[in-house]
């Protein structure tokens, strides 16, 4: 699992592309904050790739039921 790091939108903003870098080839995983608040996340493409298909596969399996309870 990927460590999470915090990090401010201003300090985001100067490091940004050593973030990408970090999250593309060492798997690391930033939270991007405004005021301490969660606003965003950097992630690797393929933990993001991964999170939507298993968010299409639910909602598929989730319409198939309410289809068959249709029926």
């Amino acid at each position: 699992m990927p460590t999470k790091n915090r990090l401010s939108i201003s300090e985001a903003r100067r490091m940004l592309t050593e973030l990408v870098d970090r999250a593309a080839y060492q798997g690391k995983e930033f939270i991007i904050t405004r005021n301490g608040k969660a606003m965003a996340r950097i992630v690797p493409m393929a933990e993001a790739q991964s999170e939507f298909v298993k968010l299409v596969r639910a909602t598929v399996a989730d319409s198939k039921d309410i289809l068959r309870e249709l029926e």
